[in-house]
């Protein structure tokens, strides 16, 4: 617990990297969708690249996080 918090509504202090998207089929599936994504020669490079936009697959974004924290949550810790 942050001694000095002031705000009425939770805050996140640091997070990495992301959610797997929507089926893409389990751990396995996962790590082979990262390592297409991460290279841009391998074959399905473009497939799962568009694929993974498609799913909102995104690189965690602590600014984001924090607003979506603000204003979904204020009102309930309001109450």
């Amino acid at each position: 617990m942050i001694d000095a918090y002031v705000k009425n509504y939770p805050e996140c202090l640091e997070g990495l990297g992301n959610t797997p998207p929507e089926d893409v089929g389990g751990e396995d599936g996962y790590d082979e969708f990262l390592q297409a994504i991460s290279d841009p020669y391998h074959p399905e490079y473009q497939d799962m690249l568009s694929w993974g936009r498609m799913q909102r697959y995104e690189n965690f974004n602590l600014e984001f996080v924090n607003r979506r924290l603000k204003t979904v949550l204020r009102g309930v810790w309001e109450r």
